[in-house]
C-alpha cells in the first residue's frame, strides 16, 4: 500500500477578509524578473474645473495608485494565463454576437427594401 495514497487532502476554504473591498480600476502597471511579479492598479481620476464660459471642462487627470500587489513569478504567470483563457472566451462571446446583430441588422434591411 502507498502511504502518500492514504494521507487526507488538506482542506481547503475561501474567507473573505474583513477589510476586502471592491474598487474600480482603469490599469495596470507590472513587471515581471525571476525574483518577484508586481502588478499595480490604478485609477485615472479626472480633475474638473470651470471654464471661461462658465462650462465644466477637464483640467487634468489624476493616476491613483490603488493597490500594489507582489508574488512570486510563478504565481504571475498563473493570473496572466487565467486571465487570457477569460479573454478568449470573452472574444469568441463578442464575435458571436456581433454576427447576431450584423444577421438581425441584415434581415431589417431587407424588410424595409421590400
Amino acid at each position: 500500500m502507498d502511504p502518500v495514497k492514504e494521507t487526507e487532502e488538506p482542506k481547503f476554504s475561501v474567507v473573505r477578509n474583513p477589510e476586502c473591498e471592491v474598487i474600480h480600476v482603469d490599469g495596470v502597471y507590472g513587471t515581471l524578473n525571476p525574483a518577484t511579479g508586481q502588478l499595480t492598479f490604478y485609477q485615472d481620476v479626472p480633475k474638473v474645473g470651470i471654464d471661461e464660459n462658465g462650462l465644466m471642462s477637464s483640467k487634468s487627470i489624476e493616476r491613483v495608485l490603488v493597490v500594489d500587489t507582489r508574488m512570486s513569478p510563478e504565481a504571475f504567470r498563473s493570473i496572466a494565463y487565467w486571465m487570457m483563457e477569460h479573454v478568449q472566451h470573452y472574444e469568441k462571446w463578442m464575435m458571436e454576437n456581433f454576427r447576431q446583430q450584423e444577421g438581425m441588422d441584415n434581415d431589417t434591411d431587407q424588410e424595409g427594401s421590400s
